[in-house]
Formats: structure tokens, C-alpha cells, sequence
């Protein structure tokens, strides 16, 4: 009997010493466990905080110095210790390192690196950004930290995940002829550029922003041409350009058919092809042409040309999207009365460009508006009533029936997606489609703003071609 208590003590005593042992080691891996998550804990949030880094650096390489990039990268990066307020925080006592950046120039990236029109002269980045996470139960064993790393690569064009379909809409009426100092340079014009000379610059810095992936592209103007383009257009076509009275039977807005980008590229894929009849009506330099030209003497009126552009979109499932480049003055004498797009003569034109443009916008396409020397005189927009008379005109940052009409207000509220379709201003998102030169007043969002109409045009195709990630080197933890 005393054997088996002895027995039975004895082996209370082993379990007490396997429990006390299991117990270290149970409460050793979750001490360990709970490092574990708390450094990829860390380590996630430093990635999504690269991440978005690097695609908003690589958002405005296009548009921006080296210096703005950058500003933009800190912007997004983790907040580090001296750096500016960030939109990406980790926790407090984590030590967080300023980003680093390595600058590209990659050939296989849709926008190009080349200075100009890129102003940063590089077109993808890589962000690299590290902190030290402290430890609860490592510094136990004398592991106090340990240093985590991200890295993210991101380029400057391919992100739209829809390919566009682009109607360019380009005023060749007589005032595109007067010069333009603020454009800046224009290859292949010496001196002072005209009006027309930097609108088709433009056109063509917004080509190069597309991507060689499924775009497809068209010109179209106002006044409309007296003769349609033929299938393989020459120079001279577009040299000698006539014009006709809006509206009759035999005029023509379209003055090439949509062109894929695989066609106005070259083969490097670096340059606009001088042979591409997109480059011939653009005047692109080395193509041997100058371009449209501006032939005038009909005046504006866009409503026609808007809705022209609508109806010759490719049946394809990609987004279509009209860019507007006019002063919004539509008050022409020319056209035929009986297309009209509301009853009655050929009147009302300023607020028939809107109703053209909700016809657009009710089908889905974005439409961009560039103000090119638009004015706040109700005398521009003369052949419409003093105020406005229709419900095509409520809604405009409270503009009501009885408005005074004016370019800028036509032009204002012509831009936007289908959110608003049949109503004039509704949707703060009108900003996002409105830009202008300010040259009279008429001014759109500060960002949407610049004197030069190439700019403009940098920041549309900026806004359709949207930075994304690409390949990078993995994220990495390191134990010190």
C-alpha cells in the first residue's frame, strides 16, 4: 500500500515538472506568435502606404518637375520623423524612415520619358521606404526590433482599365488664326505661334499620352469642311481645307476616321508617326505638313459638331469620350434653320451646345471642355435670349430659368459625365471635365487652370491615362 502512494506521488511530481515545461513553451509561442502579427501587421500597412506612394508619385511625372513628384511620393508615403503631414500613418511607436526614389525611363511604358512634353523626363518610379517595429516579448530573449521594408514601382500611363475612344474637337473659325504667346514654342513654327498652331500642338502632346493599347482617335472642326476626307488623305487636303454653312446637306465635321494608336505611333513607340494622317491634319513636325488650317467665315456653332462626333463613335465597348477646344462664342449666321435642337430658327445656340452635350453625356461619354478664350458677355452668346429659358439651364451653381447666358456658362456646364446629363452645373464633379485658359475671365478649378493650351490638353490625357503598379522587388523583414 505505502509502494503505491510512493508510486502515485512520484508521478504527481513528473506531471507538475511536463506542465510547468509545456507551459514556458505554450506561453513562449504565443509570445512569439504575438510578435509575429504585430511585425506583418506593420508590414502591410508599410506596403499600402508605399504603394499608394508610388502611384501618386508616378501620377504627375508626366505634368511635373522631379521636386513635385517627389512632394507627392512623401505625401503618400508612411509619416516618418520630420516629413510633412501624410495621408498614411503607422503606429506611434514605430520609426518610420523617409522614402527613398530611383528614377526610370522605360520604353515599355505608354507615356513617353522624352523633354518635352514630359516634364519630369522620367516615366516610372520605384519607392522604397523602411521603419524599425519594437518587439514586446523578443526583447525577452534580447531581440528588441526588428526592421521592416517596402518597396513599390509604378508608371506614369496604362492604368485606365477601359480603352477611349477620343473625338477631338478642334475651332478652325477665323480668330484661331490671331497669334498666342502663351503657348510657348511650337515645333517646326517660328515665331509666335497662332491660336490654331498651339490648339494642334496640344492635340498632339494628348496623343502621346494614350497608350499603344486600344485607343482610337479622331479630328473632327467647326465650321464644318465642304468635302468629306478621302480614304488615304494628303497633306494638301488639310492645307486647303474649305469650309461650309453648318447644317445642309454635303458638309462634313469629321475630317478623319478614328485611328488606333498602333497606327499614330511609331515603331519605337516613342514618337508620333509622320506618316499617320492624325500627324498630316496636326501638323506633327517631320510629317512635311503644317497642318489644318483655319478657314473661317462661318462662324461657331457647336451643337451640330457635338452631335456629329456622338453618333461616329466605334460600336466597340470602350469609353468614349469628346475633348471641346473652342471660346464657346456660338453665334454664327450660317446655319440652316431647320436643324436646330430645340423649335424654332436657329437660335438659343449657346444653350443648344449643352443640350448637344447631355445628348452625349446620356449616352455615357465624357465630355471635356478646354475654354479657349471664353468670356463672361452675354454679347458672345447673341443669338440665344438674354436669360436663359429652358430647363436645360437649372442647376448651375444655382443658376435658374432667367439666367443671363454667357460663353463661360455654356461652356461650364457643357462638360461632365452622364451624372450630369440634362441638367446645366449639377455635380461637383463638372470641375474634374471644365478647364480653361483664363484668358477673359473665365476661369475654371486651379488646377484646371493654365495659360497655355498645351498644358491643358497634358492635364486631360494625364487624367485618362492614369498611373498604375508594375512589377516590383518584394517587401522584406529583417531581424537585427
Amino acid at each position: 500500500m505505502n509502494r503505491n502512494i510512493l508510486r502515485c506521488n512520484f508521478n504527481r511530481g513528473s506531471i507538475s515538472v511536463m506542465l510547468a515545461v509545456s507551459s514556458f513553451f505554450i506561453l513562449a509561442c504565443a509570445a512569439i506568435s504575438t510578435d509575429v502579427g504585430w511585425m506583418y501587421y506593420n508590414q502591410r500597412l508599410l506596403q499600402a502606404a508605399v504603394d499608394a506612394a508610388a502611384t501618386a508619385g508616378a501620377q504627375k511625372l508626366y505634368t511635373s518637375t522631379t521636386a513635385t513628384v517627389t512632394s507627392n511620393v512623401n505625401l503618400y508615403a508612411a509619416k516618418y520623423s520630420g516629413g510633412v503631414t501624410s495621408y498614411n500613418t503607422l503606429p506611434s511607436n514605430v520609426t518610420v524612415n523617409q522614402p527613398t526614389i530611383t528614377w526610370h525611363k522605360y520604353n515599355s511604358v505608354p507615356l513617353t520619358y522624352t523633354s518635352p512634353p514630359n516634364v519630369s523626363g522620367y516615366n516610372a518610379i520605384d519607392v522604397k521606404q523602411t521603419a524599425t517595429v519594437p518587439l514586446y516579448f523578443g526583447r525577452l530573449l534580447g531581440q528588441n526590433s526588428v526592421s521592416i521594408a517596402a518597396t513599390a514601382s509604378a508608371s506614369a500611363g496604362g492604368g485606365s482599365s477601359v480603352p477611349v475612344n477620343v473625338a477631338i474637337i478642334l475651332d478652325t473659325t477665323g480668330s484661331m488664326g490671331s497669334a498666342d504667346s502663351h503657348c510657348g514654342s511650337v515645333p517646326g513654327v517660328s515665331g509666335t505661334p497662332t491660336r490654331l498652331q498651339c490648339a494642334k500642338y496640344g492635340a498632339q502632346v494628348l496623343l502621346q499620352q494614350l497608350t499603344a493599347a486600344g485607343d482610337n482617335v479622331s479630328l473632327f472642326v467647326f465650321p464644318p469642311a465642304a468635302s468629306n476626307y478621302p480614304s488615304n488623305p494628303t497633306c494638301s487636303f488639310y492645307t486647303s481645307l474649305s469650309s461650309a454653312n453648318y447644317a445642309n446637306t454635303g458638309v462634313f465635321d469629321q475630317i478623319t476616321s478614328f485611328v488606333s494608336s498602333s497606327s499614330y505611333w511609331n515603331s519605337s513607340g516613342k514618337a508620333l508617326s509622320t506618316s499617320s494622317i492624325l500627324s498630316l491634319a496636326l501638323g506633327v513636325q517631320n510629317s512635311n505638313c503644317s497642318g489644318l488650317n483655319n478657314p473661317g467665315g462661318r462662324g461657331t456653332y457647336l451643337a451640330e459638331t457635338i452631335v456629329s462626333a456622338q453618333k461616329a463613335f466605334p460600336k466597340n465597348s470602350q469609353q468614349n469620350v469628346i475633348i471641346l477646344l473652342t471660346d464657346g462664342a456660338a453665334n454664327s449666321g450660317n446655319v440652316n434653320s431647320s436643324y436646330v435642337l430645340t423649335s424654332g430658327a436657329a437660335i438659343n445656340q449657346c444653350q443648344q451646345t449643352v443640350s448637344a452635350a447631355n445628348y452625349a453625356k446620356s449616352a455615357g461619354t465624357l465630355v471635356y471642355v478646354i475654354a479657349y478664350g471664353a468670356t463672361n458677355n452675354q454679347s458672345d452668346c447673341s443669338s440665344d435670349s438674354t436669360t436663359i429659358t429652358s430647363n436645360l439651364a437649372t442647376g448651375f451653381n444655382g443658376v435658374s430659368i432667367g439666367t443671363t447666358i454667357t460663353p463661360c456658362i455654356e461652356l461650364y456646364t457643357a462638360a461632365g459625365n452622364a451624372g450630369t446629363s440634362g441638367t446645366i452645373g449639377s455635380g461637383s464633379n463638372l470641375s474634374t471635365y471644365f478647364y480653361s485658359d483664363n484668358a477673359n475671365g473665365c476661369a475654371a478649378s486651379s488646377s484646371n487652370t493654365a495659360s497655355s493650351v498645351t498644358s491643358l490638353f497634358q492635364n486631360i490625357g494625364e487624367a485618362l491615362q492614369s498611373s498604375r503598379l508594375i512589377p516590383t522587388p518584394s517587401s522584406t523583414i529583417v531581424i537585427n
